[in-house]
């Protein structure tokens, strides 16, 4: 029995696509994360989630061949994106890839405690 669950598991290696709308955009294609990319993108998370929205739409967002339409190194021009086309597409990013919480949580649990009144 543990094989076959080895072997299913060994065998999902294959990207998973999903065409949703976007509104202001309209359609667009994502895929799946790999592992990998998901832990690379957790760690800039961990200091920068601006960045980390950037970095999930560039891995995510792919064409009709599932193609990436931006490189690593384009996440600076993800950035100059308007901000609310750019938390629709990492919204819609994080519900295909599995994510439960929202940026908005992960900002949330990265901010420091309060200091508390000033003396």
């Amino acid at each position: 029995m543990s094989d076959s669950i080895r072997d299913k598991l060994l065998g999902s290696v294959h990207r998973r696509y999903s065409t949703v709308e976007v509104p202001g955009l309209g359609a667009v294609r994502l895929q799946s994360l790999t592992e990998l990319e998901r832990a690379q993108i957790e760690q800039v998370a961990a200091t920068d989630v601006t960045r980390m929205r950037a970095q999930l739409i560039a891995v995510a967002l792919v064409d009709d061949a599932g193609n990436r339409l931006f490189s690593d190194q384009e996440t600076d021009h993800i950035l100059r994106m308007d901000s609310r086309l750019t938390g629709e597409l990492s919204t819609a990013v994080m519900l295909h890839v599995g994510r439960q919480d929202t940026t908005e949580e992960q900002v949330k649990n990265s901010e420091g405690t309060p200091a508390g009144p000033a003396p």
